[in-house]
């Protein structure tokens, strides 16, 4: 029996040791980036982030020794050369940028370990290429804020109780890179989500304006009317009032701010003396039109034949469209 009792022990030790140096010599990776396809790394956008949407979160961000500002940013494969069938495999790929604050990527390189760029690692750069990936939407709004923690900006929208929570960051959608998402909300509902590509678009919904879109063609205002006190309405206003010969009160719809006269008069006189215009050939296209500004064409012919074409900018003062020149 202490025979038995002595083997059972030894048995139990020897099956500890060899634990213990299999954890040791095998280190277990927990990315799941091993149980993927190898992805063909020259399908790999020249963007550095949209890399890291495509491939995944880099591993390691490294120095070069010839110049102190160029960082290799190490993502984890598997990787191939190319799509053809027998293709050699990394296990990680790494892309050149020029500096932590540049996102063009000027080479890419397959290497098959790490072991001789870990001493020139900088782990605090390698936060900021850590961007939020969403590949689904939470249907609920304390869902999205665990993913995204808080958003940046609200806007209170028209419709009652509905919210619009703006997140003003990088990240990732999929595979897609976009430079902020809005998310609307309804009692605690996400009702809708759009990416945002570009950081112009994204300020401009910040910012809260609204740009519509141009008129494809003109539009003859006998019948189609402008919407009353609209950009397009005031402009058909002063062309009215000046063919009219009522430059008092066509002088009433131009800006505070054009302060030359000799514009002004220009802008308000009618063009030919006791010509009327013919209303029926009056017609008009606006050719930008956002919130608060607005350009508008506008084309007539007067009773005696002659073509007239102008085109005028509006700008919104104290909520009323008036002509800035």
């Amino acid at each position: 029996m202490k025979k038995l009792l002595v083997i059972s022990i030894l048995l139990a030790l020897l099956v500890s040791l060899y634990i213990h140096f299999v954890e040791q010599s095998v280190p277990v990776s927990t990315s799941t980036n091993a149980l993927r396809e190898p992805i063909d790394f020259t399908y790999l956008p020249g963007n550095i982030y949209e890399a890291v949407c495509k491939a995944g979160h880099p591993v390691l961000v490294s120095g070069w020794e010839l110049d102190n500002k160029t960082r290799f940013v190490f993502f984890e494969g598997p990787f191939k050369q190319s799509s053809a069938p027998g293709s050699k495999v990394y296990q990680y790929l790494y892309k050149t940028i020029e500096s932590i604050e540049s996102d063009k990527v000027s080479t890419t390189l397959l290497v098959h370990s790490l072991d001789e760029y870990q001493s020139r690692a900088f782990p605090e750069e390698l936060k900021q290429f850590q961007l939020p990936i969403i590949h689904n939407i939470p249907g609920e709004l304390s869902g999205l804020v665990e993913i995204l923690g808080q958003w940046d900006v609200e806007l209170a929208k028209k419709r009652p109780q509905r919210r619009r929570l703006i997140y003003d960051r990088r990240l990732c959608i999929g595979t897609k890179l976009v430079s902020g998402v809005y998310f609307d909300v309804v009692d605690g509902k996400v009702v809708k989500a759009k990416g945002i590509k570009t950081q112009e678009k994204l300020s401009r919904i910040i910012r809260n304006i609204q740009i519509f879109p141009p008129d494809k063609e003109f539009l003859h205002y006998v019948d189609h009317i402008p919407e009353t006190n609209s950009a397009k309405d005031v402009v058909v206003k002063l062309v009215l009032l000046r063919e009219a010969g009522k430059q008092d009160e066509a002088l009433k719809l131009l800006s505070d701010q054009l302060q030359n006269d000799w514009i002004k008069n220009n802008i308000t006189s009618q063009a030919e003396k006791g010509i009327p215009i013919n209303l029926d050939s009056l017609k008009y296209k606006a050719t930008k039109y956002t919130h608060d500004s607005a350009n508008i064409s506008i084309e007539y012919y007067l009773q005696n034949g002659s073509l007239l074409s102008f085109s005028h900018k509006l700008i919104k003062e104290n909520g009323r469209w008036l002509v800035r020149h």
